[in-house]
């Protein structure tokens, strides 16, 4: 940024894509999500525009790595966990107290920085409240019309899966397979899409974290096992009651 004198990061669609509709949409979706949004643990945009009908988002420039790219060296212990959870917990109940939903919580959208502190990243699917919208209309949640899924398969709810209305719940289903996946190594639902899809509608709960790594403490177990839950209800109902057990 020649004006401010500091480095940035510039997303832009590639030329096909920047022609799609769909595509555009959630450009532009992402824009809007997270120009509500100001934490410290939400990656920060600078300034949108369009160059040569490619529309562009300038956002903070981060370096360290993603939480997917963290595991490649392994499970993380219990006490990282718990800090990056912290933090992704008190984005999103910021981001849900503005009516931001993310829907596409995973470990390739949580960046950690060279400090060890934790950024979520790509607001493109977001559901974002219009004061002019439908009470409980979501027209594009879960499996869309198309049969094409809204989100990432392995971190979906089930009610994401089931192609139902989503609300700030599901989003804590999938920062708790992100927190199991940081705790164990593996994934709470693994197979292939036929068969995670039939894991996440089954009423049977997932194997407690402790189950496949015993050294897991008990009451990480227990949070975890708690944002897993099937039935929603059950589920921690709020960010900041996941927030409060994980700082505990």
């Amino acid at each position: 940024d020649p004006r401010l004198g500091r480095q940035v990061a510039i997303k832009v669609l590639p030329p096909p894509l920047a022609e799609l509709g769909e595509f555009r949409h959630r450009f532009e979706r992402e824009t809007q999500a997270i120009s509500r949004l100001n934490h410290k643990n939400i990656c920060t945009i600078h300034d949108t525009g369009t160059h040569d009908g490619r529309p562009y988002i300038v956002m903070e420039l981060l370096e360290g790595r993603t939480v997917e790219q963290l595991l490649r060296d392994g499970p993380l212990d219990a006490e990282r966990v718990v800090h990056v959870g912290i933090q992704v917990a008190d984005a999103l109940d910021a981001a849900h107290r503005q009516g931001v939903i993310h829907r596409d919580v995973k470990s390739s959208n949580i960046f950690v920085n060279a400090r060890g502190d934790a950024k979520v990243l790509d607001f493109g699917i977001a559901k974002v409240a219009l004061h002019d919208a439908e009470p409980g209309r979501d027209t594009d949640a879960g499996i869309a019309r198309s049969g094409i899924p809204l989100g990432t398969l392995a971190f979906m709810s089930p009610e994401q899966a089931r192609g139902e209305e989503v609300d700030e719940r599901s989003d804590l289903f999938s920062l708790g397979v992100v927190l199991y996946e940081m705790a164990t190594g593996v994934m709470p639902f693994r197979g292939t899409a036929t068969s995670v899809i039939a894991q996440l509608v089954s009423p049977d709960p997932a194997p407690g974290p402790r189950s496949v790594s015993p050294g897991v403490p008990e009451e990480l177990d227990r949070i975890i096992s708690r944002a897993l839950e099937k039935d929603r209800r059950v589920r921690w109902q709020t960010a900041a009651d996941l927030l409060a057990a994980l700082r505990g």
